[in-house]
């Protein structure tokens, strides 16, 4: 047998022969032989595929001068891994040229001779082609964008990842001493809730379901952890906590059929849904508040070939008759509109091969869906069209010249419009010890241009006045100008730093009247003929929404009307987690320089009341933009229960014509969409 290292009398890893599958080296490590020092983590240069579940290998092993040591992983499945764990208006105009075109987990005491061969069977076996979907953070095994040195860190480098995840994370929180605060995304209305059984009938508290609206289901989507994570420090120090975006994604549905409401829920069926629930705990690092994202990583993709947990939990739209769940990470994952139930992912027969975004839009004359993926590796950026029959009749990639966030897009009549915001990913800046994901002030926003069915080439670029924005409006065409409407912030930061506490984050980045977190809505005209871009703050200073909808039949058309949830800044800062009290109807502007601020109605949810996002129903056989409702969930603190409210869109500020009570709490969340039932 081999030599074993054992630390506190675990064995934690293991020496085993140069044709074990592995992707991991370690240096300056006293776990892995290479003498004292810190641990240094790399990720290889192939995508971190390993799986005991039926997923493609793609590891590699390279030939150092000296032996390296194995890091093996115990079968999760008998044991797993523990989780690492409103004022005055102002008006500012830019305008500049387009640019040119780019539970403490305890390992075996040993490993079986039967599991060693079956690694070194799953390393033989394993393809030339990886079919698994390509996910935007598969960067881990593709670190250095084509460095030429990446090579040699691969050889180099190592980490003791799986010794780590095998038993040298501690529970620390949330509650510790080392991490006394509970995350707001697990208390009040954030904290998760659990599956029910079946459809559950809905009562009217007040008004009734109106005249004229449709049959159909509200669905919306939002993060809910089926285990509760915890908080975990690693040997080499670094802290995972949970992030909300992290959270499983959960489907709260409210069906109307012939006037009356209905309620269920249930989790989407995702690979890294599935995992957990089968080991009856959490067993995924969390990465994205992970000290070590790198580590985290690392260790997941060892222990269960999932680099990070692909949560279908942003977003869900209906389409061709199929009801999708989104994240931005990875494809669709169907949905069965009748019962909830996960049918799988979605990938239009093997032909998506890149990530899919949260937020498709559907073009209203044809029933096409344009939709876009982003990437940390090159091609950063790829668009593709889906019929309304839902076969995929168009992809391609983008010529864009650096990884960034693109949560949003937005199209038009005739073309669409991709969002090149500098918030980037940079893997030397995190190797230095910067951020992985920071927005770089110093840089440019650009606008891709390009024609609905065009190739990489037939983009053109315009740059604006750097800013961020998550979310789109809509867009529509205006003679020799793209008008674009975004909620627009100066700073796009993601989490709370580990050295503050949200009340502080919140009262720096939103309290203030400049602060960086104030979402605006904004208007860009963007000119194809001249190449400028001017840009337009349609809201007051001290104002912050986001969360932008529409009546989705004006899609890419000039509309008149737009929908929104407002922030209570107050209400935010002094409880240290982002409150909504009010929705907002937008009256956009029906010319080009007309005056600012715009013209806005609110519907205020009432005390101690806190909503997610709207979505608009249209009538049957409405001919107005604005003739439909607004469905929404509320909270209401005073009495721990949820609601769903419709208020007439054309009597906005007026009380909602109905108050329908949820048979149980639905938890803040992210999208949702209505999709009528099929005749």
């Amino acid at each position: 047998m081999a030599p074993q290292l054992t630390v506190s009398g675990s064995t934690l890893i293991q020496q085993l022969p140069s044709s074990t599958p592995g992707f991991l080296r370690c240096a300056g490590s006293p776990f892995c032989g290479g003498g004292s020092g810190t641990s240094t983590f790399q990720p290889a240069l192939y995508p971190l595929r390993q799986s005991r579940r039926g997923h493609t290998v793609r590891a590699d092993i390279s030939n150092d001068r000296k032996p390296a040591k194995r890091v093996v992983a115990a079968n999760a499945s008998k044991g797993g891994a523990g989780l690492a764990e409103k004022g005055e208006g102002t008006q500012a105009v830019t305008e500049r040229g387009a640019s040119n075109p780019g539970k403490m987990y305890t390992p075996p005491k040993e490993m079986s001779s039967q599991r060693v061969e079956a690694l070194r069977r799953a390393a033989r076996q394993r393809p030339k082609t990886a079919p698994r979907q390509q996910g935007p953070f598969d960067w881990v095994g593709e670190l250095a964008f084509g460095n030429p040195i990446a090579k040699g860190v691969q050889k180099a480098v190592g980490t003791v990842a799986v010794a780590a995840g095998a038993g040298l994370f501690r529970e620390v929180g949330p509650g510790g001493v080392e991490a006394p605060e509970v995350d707001y995304a697990l208390r009040g209305n954030f904290a998760p809730v659990p599956e029910l059984e079946g459809r559950m009938p809905v009562r009217v508290l007040e008004g009734a379901v109106p005249s004229g609206f449709p049959d159909g289901v509200y669905v919306r989507n939002g993060p809910n952890p089926q285990f509760m994570p915890k908080t975990y420090r690693s040997l080499t120090g670094s802290l995972t906590k949970y992030h909300w975006f992290e959270g499983d994604g959960m489907l709260h549905a409210v069906r109307f059929q012939n006037g009356k409401p209905s309620y269920q829920n249930k989790f989407v069926g995702t690979e890294g849904y599935k995992l957990e629930n089968e080991a009856g705990k959490p067993v995924l690092m969390g990465t994205l508040a992970a000290g070590n994202l790198l580590e985290n990583m690392a260790v997941n993709s060892v222990l269960h070939g999932i680099g990070f947990k692909q949560t279908a939990n942003t977003h869900v739209v209906g389409h061709h008759g199929r009801l999708l769940a989104l994240m931005e990470a990875g494809p669709p994952h169907e949905v069965d509109m009748d019962d909830l139930t996960t049918v799988g992912v979605y990938d239009f027969d093997g032909q998506l091969d890149f990530p899919f975004t949260a937020h498709p839009k559907i073009d209203p004359r044809n029933g096409d869906m344009v939709f876009f993926g982003y990437a940390v590796t090159p091609p950063y950026c790829s668009v593709g069209v889906a019929s309304k029959t839902g076969e995929l009749v168009h992809k391609t990639p983008l010529d864009v010249k650096r990884p960034t966030m693109m949560h949003d897009f937005a199209i038009t009549e005739n073309y669409n419009v991709i969002l090149d915001f500098p918030l980037t990913f940079d893997f030397q800046r995190k190797l230095r010890g910067g951020e992985l994901i920071e927005f770089e002030p110093d840089q440019p926003a650009r606008f891709g241009v390009m024609p609905r069915f065009g190739g990489r080439e037939s983009v053109r670029w315009f740059e604006t006045a750097t800013c961020f924005a998550f979310h789109t409006l809509n867009a529509y065409e205006d003679g020799n100008e793209i008008v674009l409407y975004g909620c627009a912030s100066k700073n796009p930061a993601l989490s709370t730093p580990p050295d503050q506490s949200a009340s502080e984050w919140f009262a720096e980045h939103l309290g203030k009247p400049d602060g960086g977190l104030k979402a605006r809505l904004t208007e860009w005209r963007i000119n194809l003929k001249t190449g400028g871009v001017t840009e337009k703050m349609l809201t007051p200073l001290d104002f912050s929404a986001d969360m932008p909808r529409i009546n989705d039949n004006y899609a890419g058309f000039r509309n008149r009307f737009g929908y929104g949830l407002v922030t209570d800044t107050d209400a935010t800062v002094r409880e240290g987690m982002p409150l909504h009290t009010s929705i907002v109807k937008y009256y956009l502007p029906d010319e080009k320089n007309a005056q600012v601020p715009i013209k806005m109605e609110f519907h205020n949810f009432g005390p101690d009341r806190f909503g997610s996002e709207p979505s608009f129903v249209p009538r049957d056989g409405a001919t107005e933009e604005d003739d439909g409702w607004l469905v929404c969930f509320v909270y209401d603190r005073n009495t721990d229960t949820s609601e769903l409210l419709i208020v007439d869109a054309q009597r906005f500020s007026e009380p909602p014509v109905a108050r329908l009570a949820i048979p149980q709490r639905v938890p803040f969340g992210l999208h949702g969409s209505f999709v009528p039932l099929a005749a």
